[in-house]
Order: C-alpha cells, then structure tokens, then sequence
C-alpha cells in the first residue's frame, strides 16, 4: 500500500492479542513467551534508552536504534537517536507539512499534508502511509494511545480540537473536545495549546473529562510555538526559548539559542531537544547535560519531532523525565502526583514515627504509624523496637521514653513500663528501669 491508499478497516494488531492469540511484550519492551501456554510468565523488560522495538519482540537484540524525523526538500529524513548519520527511508513528503512520534515508544507515525492526515507504522524500513479520514487538520499530535488534532482555523486563526485512538485504523471517530487554540502539543499526562494571541492554556489528560475539558491559563509566559515531553519548552513573544516541568510546576529556566539562531520550532526528545532555526539549521541540546547545542543538518523546510521517551510515572523520577527512571526509596514518597519528575528532591521523607516499606509510592498517605512498642525517624522503610528499658505506649511516635522511678521493663518491644515493689529494687541501664531484682 501507498500514500492515498486507504488502509482495510480490518488492519492492525492487538498488543497483547485477542485470548487466543499469544500474548506478547508491547511496544518498547522484549521478554521471552511460553508458547505451550501462550500465557506471560516473565516480566517485560524496557528496551534501553535510545532504543524501541516492535510489539512481541522477544530479547534485547530485537531492541533498534530509536528514531527522530524530519522534512527536508518534500523527502522525509530519519536519524536514530544514537546514530550521527542522517538516511532518507525514501519516502516522498508529497505535500506532508508536520510530524508527530509521540512519546512512549508509540508504534505509530502521524502527519498532515494538505490538509489531509495521514498515519503510518513506525518501525521498520518499509513504511506505508495511510489516508485518515474524518478531519481535515492543519496539526496532529500524538501520545499514549491518542491522537490529538487541529481541525482547519477560523477567520480569526482559532482551530477546534479533535482526539481520536492512535491507531491506524479506518473507521475510527474524531470527537471534539471543548476549547480552540492555532498550536497543540501533548505529553504522557498533558495537553498544552496556544493561541493567536499567543496566551497559553493546559489541561490533565489523565484526569479531564474529554468531554468537558476545563483548561489551566498559564499566566507566566506566551509562546510563539511550544512542544511538550516530560518537559515544556517554549519560545516566547520577547524572542525567549526557555523550558519548564511538564506540569507547569516551578520556574521558567531560560535557554541561550544557537549563534545567529531565530528559532522556527523544536521538539522535546527524551536523549535530546532539536532545534530548527528559520534558516532551516537543525540543532540538537542533549538532555542529560543541559547543553551545548551543536549543528547537526542543513535544509530542514518542515516538520521534526523525536520520540519523547516513556515518561517516569508518578513516585519515579529521572534527570530527563523518562525512563530510566528510579522509584521514590522506601521511607519516601513523592510530593508531586505527576508525569515526568525530573528531581529526587521530590521525594519527601516519611515523618517520624511513620514508616513506608514501599517504594515509588506517591501520596504521604502510603506513611503508616508505628505500632505502639515502636519507633522511627524520619524517612523510614521500617519500625524499630524500643530497646530494654524504653517502652512507646501509643502508634506513630518518633522515639521511645525511658522507664524510670521504680518502673521497669525486661524487654524490647515494651508499650508500657511495670512497677518494681519494694522490697525489689529496679536496676539501671542508661537512665531506664531494664530489671526489678531483691
């Protein structure tokens, strides 16, 4: 099949297949399958960074370079992400203007073109384009399992907003959601717009009512144009690039351009951001150490987008936001239900005389009390025992208080203290009553 073919309403795969189809890794993962029971009995392991895979692949090996795309000249260019060379899959751009990858490793890749959208399988080297019908659009989004569109703009440049599933399959409805904006862009958990007047809006996608949405006006900057991954970045009306969390949380840190750089668009990776100027100059800013940019290719006319990467889920954070990403430690929780952290310091601490033997959990409600006999500090994984001579008499305290007077206790664990009677006396240990001996 070719561009402007329609794609049979009977084409496509099922991750985990139909029940008695094998069940197989997704898309992004690999792990070995019981073919006797065609039932899962391992875990699926992520492909490493800068990789992806098809869904059922079953080891590392079948794990290949990921990808980012851009237009160049109406042909279609791809670079894997930890490659340094840049191939033409030969694929003629034919009026497409825009790209989307997405983020989670999506197995699909969508366009749009004049003013049509289109989609295709992105994994592999023979890529077909399919023609999506229901909506004419001028821009597509895509990520976790949707696609986000901008139908044609109005006299005064507002476009409505559509969403439909990511697949690719023919059929499937658009449905409108509540809003209009003339720009979009989408992460694992939020929908970023802008619009002709360059104000900014958000909404959760995790939460929201698609039906109803209710957006987020975010008063602190405006954008000339925006992308989103596990973080935002924006390119402002006073000619500022600068980047912020996903979430909206915290401060616009400001971004230097390149030399002689007017920034035209930009694409949030989760190894690298890349940058095309309006000279048509594409550079790339690696992620991991915030910089320098460096020039990677000339000519780039339309449309770049780099897959974005799985984004850490809440209780996880990594320096980029995606995977790998390294769960909130036990005694911990995270402070921010969100997407994408990008920072340990996230990651409260129990208080005392609370404890939490999970990890990457995400509410303080995941802190239980101490049972009383017991005690902790703060950041706990566990409860200790007081010591001979100390006793807790209630849940939840940070330390255990002495036994002292002619009260005693023999042994760990104690909630309350005996009485020594006289003519028993109490023997001593720092302080604290540990016996009750003639």
């Amino acid at each position: 099949m070719k561009l402007g073919e329609a794609l049979p309403a009977n084409c496509g795969i099922s991750v985990y297949g139909a029940s008695s189809a094998p069940r197989i890794c997704p898309t992004g993962f690999y792990g070995a399958l019981n073919a006797a029971t065609f039932q899962e009995s391992y875990t699926c392991t992520a492909c490493p960074v800068g990789k992806t895979s098809d869904a059922g692949a079953s080891s590392v090996s079948d794990c290949v370079d990921d990808q980012m795309f851009y237009i160049a000249s109406g042909i279609i260019y791809t670079r894997t992400v930890s490659g340094s060379t840049y191939t033409s899959p030969s694929w003629s751009a034919d009026g497409l203007t825009q790209i989307s990858i997405g983020a989670g490793r999506g197995r699909y890749l969508w366009s749009v073109g004049g003013p049509v959208v289109w989609c295709a399988h992105r994994i592999g080297s023979n890529v077909d384009w399919y023609e999506v019908g229901g909506l004419a659009a001028v821009q597509v989004e895509v990520s976790n399992g949707q696609v986000f569109a901008l139908g044609p703009p109005d006299v005064n440049g507002f476009s409505n907003i559509y969403y439909r599933t990511a697949s690719c399959t023919v059929g499937d409805s658009w449905h409108q959601i509540t809003g209009a904006a003339s720009q979009l862009s989408v992460s694992h958990q939020h929908v970023w717009v802008a619009n002709p007047g360059y104000s900014v809006f958000l909404f959760d996608r995790t939460t929201a009512d698609l039906a109803n949405v209710v957006w987020t006006y975010v008063s602190d900057t405006t954008a000339l144009f925006l992308d989103v991954g596990s973080e935002i970045w924006i390119y402002d009306t006073a000619g500022v690039l600068k980047r912020k969390a996903a979430d909206n949380s915290g401060s616009w840190v400001t971004v230097s351009q390149p030399s002689g750089c007017t920034p035209r668009e930009v694409s949030v990776g989760s190894t690298y951001v890349w940058l095309v100027c309006t000279n048509n100059i594409m550079y790339n800013w690696p992620r991991t150490t915030s910089g320098p940019w460096a020039q990677i290719v000339t000519g780039v006319t339309h449309g770049i987008d780099a897959d974005h990467g799985i984004t850490c889920k809440p209780g996880t954070w990594s320096a980029t936001g995606t995977e790998p990403c390294t769960p909130c430690a036990a005694g911990k929780y995270s402070s921010n239900a969100n997407y994408g952290q990008t920072s340990i310091s996230l990651c409260l601490s129990c208080s005392s005389g609370k404890y939490s033997a999970l990890t990457g959990v995400t509410t303080a409600t995941a802190c239980t009390n101490c049972a009383t006999g017991k005690y902790s500090g703060s950041g706990a994984g566990g409860c200790t025992s007081c010591s001979v001579g100390r006793y807790a008499n209630s849940a939840g305290l940070g330390s255990c208080a002495c036994c002292n007077g002619s009260s005693y206790t023999g042994s760990s664990g104690s909630s309350t203290c005996s009485i020594c009677y006289a003519p028993l006396h109490v023997t001593q240990a720092g302080g604290c009553g540990i016996s009750c001996h003639p």
